[in-house]
C-alpha cells in the first residue's frame, strides 16, 4: 500500500511537466521579403508575416542579422497582417537576415525564425567616365603640346598635363577626330602633327527591360530582369531600381546587365525600373511588374485555313490561348502524341510555342489539342477542347450549301421553263 502511495506521487508532476510542454503555442515560419540588396543610410523595407497566425493572437517580429542580433525595431501586427519593418541601412544589415516572430505577451508562445535573406549594403559609389588620349614622340626634348578637336581646339572642360590630354564626364559632344601637335620649345621652328584619331560617343539610348523565370530545386522562384541598350558607349553604368529605392549597381562594358531578384507566386512585387548612363546623359526605362501569376482559366484551341488555287484548303493553322497566366508555355498533341518542334507534316511558332501550322494529307490526319502549363514549372496542365482535322472533310462542300445551290438550280430551270411556255403561248 505504502509504495503504491509513492508510485502516483512520482508520476503525476510527470505528467503536469509532460502538458506544460506540449501545451506551448509554436509560430508557423514566417516569410520574409525584401530587396537583395540597399545603399548606405537609406531606407529599406522588408515584410514579414506568419502565414498561418493563431486568431486573437499578436505577432511581434524583429529583424536580426546572421549571428542572430538584432539590427532593427520590432513591430507587431494584428492577427493575419503583414508587418513592414523599416530600416535605416548601416553594415550591419550586411550578409544574411532573418526575421524572428513571437507573440506578444504571451510567454506560451515559441518563437519561430525565418529563412535567411541575403542582402548587401552598398557604400557611397562615385563613377564618373572619362577618355585619356597620348602623345608620343621618338625623340626630341624641350616639347610642347596642343591638341586639335575637327580642326579646331579641344574644349576648356578638358584637362592637358605634359603629353596626356583627358576629358572627364565623357558625352557624345566629344565625339570626332582627334589630332596631336608637338613643337620644339627652343625656338619655335620645328612642329610635327600627328595621326588622325577618331573618337565616336554616343550617348546612352533609353534602356528597354524586361524579365524570365525560373525555379530551383527547391522550387523557389528567381526572377532575371534584363536592362538592355540599343546604342550607347561603354562603359555603361546600370542601376535598378524598385521606386526611389537603389537594389543594384553595376558597370558594364556591354549593353546589356541583368540582375537576380527573388519572386513569390500571385504576390504583388511591386515595380522596377532601370537606368543607363555613360557620362552626362541619364536614360530610365519603363516600369516593370514582377508579380507572376501562374495559368488558370480555360484553354481555347483556334483554327485558320490557308487556300490555295480554286480556294482549296491546303492547311491549317491552329492557335492556343490560356485565360491567365504570366509565362504560359504550350505543347502540342496529335491522336494523343505529343508534337516535337518540327515533323515531316507541321511546324510549332510563336511566342511561348502557341501556334501550329499543318501541312494538309493524309499523315496530318486525326485529333488535335493543346495543353497550357507554366513555364517555370510542371505542376499544373490545362487542356483545350480537341478538334478533328481531314483534308477531305475541309475540302468537302457542306450538305446546306449542296441544298442550297441545288435549290436555286432547280428554281432556275422552272423559271425559264415558264418564260418559254409563256413564249409559246403567245404566239
Amino acid at each position: 500500500m505504502t509504495k503504491m502511495a509513492f508510485f502516483l506521487i512520482y508520476i503525476i508532476p510527470c505528467n503536469i511537466g509532460s502538458f506544460l510542454i506540449t501545451g506551448a503555442l509554436k509560430l508557423a515560419k514566417p516569410v520574409l521579403m525584401g530587396p537583395s540588396a540597399g545603399l548606405l543610410s537609406n531606407v529599406t523595407v522588408f515584410t514579414c508575416w506568419v502565414g498561418e497566425n493563431p486568431q486573437n493572437l499578436s505577432v511581434f517580429y524583429q529583424l536580426l542579422d546572421g549571428d542572430g542580433m538584432k539590427v532593427s525595431e520590432v513591430q507587431s501586427t494584428l492577427p493575419g497582417e503583414k508587418a513592414s519593418i523599416s530600416a535605416v541601412l548601416s553594415f550591419s544589415h550586411d550578409g544574411s537576415l532573418i526575421c524572428r516572430a513571437s507573440g506578444h505577451n504571451n510567454s506560451d508562445t515559441e518563437h519561430s525564425d525565418s529563412d535567411s535573406l541575403d542582402f548587401r549594403v552598398i557604400g557611397d559609389i562615385d563613377i564618373f567616365i572619362y577618355l585619356t588620349l597620348q602623345c608620343n614622340i621618338s625623340k626630341g626634348n624641350y616639347v610642347s603640346y596642343s591638341w586639335l578637336l575637327n580642326d579646331g581646339p579641344v574644349q576648356l572642360n578638358s584637362i592637358r598635363f605634359q603629353n596626356q590630354l583627358t576629358i572627364p564626364h565623357l558625352s557624345n559632344h566629344d565625339s570626332g577626330t582627334y589630332v596631336c601637335i608637338a613643337s620644339n620649345q627652343y625656338n619655335g621652328t620645328l612642329t610635327f602633327r600627328s595621326r588622325s584619331n577618331k573618337i565616336d560617343v554616343q550617348d546612352v539610348s533609353k534602356p528597354g527591360i524586361s524579365f524570365d523565370v525560373f525555379s530551383n530545386a527547391e522550387k523557389n522562384l528567381t526572377a532575371n530582369v534584363t536592362c538592355e541598350l540599343a546604342t550607347g558607349s561603354p562603359p555603361i553604368n546600370f542601376t535598378f531600381l524598385r521606386g526611389s529605392e537603389i537594389i543594384s549597381e553595376t558597370l558594364k562594358e556591354s549593353l546589356t546587365a541583368s540582375l537576380m531578384i527573388p519572386v513569390v507566386l500571385n504576390q504583388d512585387m511591386d515595380l522596377v525600373h532601370c537606368q543607363a548612363s555613360n557620362g552626362k546623359s541619364l536614360m530610365k526605362s519603363a516600369e516593370l511588374n514582377l508579380t507572376v501569376e501562374p495559368v488558370g482559366g480555360g484553354v481555347t484551341m483556334r483554327a485558320e485555313n490557308a487556300k490555295g488555287p480554286l480556294f482549296q484548303v491546303i492547311g491549317v493553322w491552329l492557335h492556343c490561348t490560356v485565360e491567365r497566366g504570366t509565362f504560359p508555355h504550350f505543347s502540342w498533341f496529335h491522336n494523343t502524341s505529343r508534337l516535337q518542334r518540327k515533323g515531316p507534316f507541321y511546324s510549332v511558332f510563336g511566342k511561348h510555342h502557341s501556334g501550329l501550322s499543318l501541312a494538309l494529307g493524309m499523315r496530318s490526319d486525326g485529333d488535335y489539342y493543346c495543353e497550357a502549363g507554366n513555364k517555370f514549372d510542371n505542376a499544373t496542365r490545362l487542356r483545350s477542347q480537341m478538334i478533328r482535322i481531314t483534308k477531305e472533310g475541309l475540302n468537302k462542300i457542306p450538305d446546306d450549301v449542296v441544298a442550297l445551290v441545288f435549290t436555286c438550280f432547280s428554281v432556275l430551270i422552272i423559271a425559264v421553263t415558264m418564260c418559254c411556255l409563256y413564249g409559246v403561248l403567245r404566239e
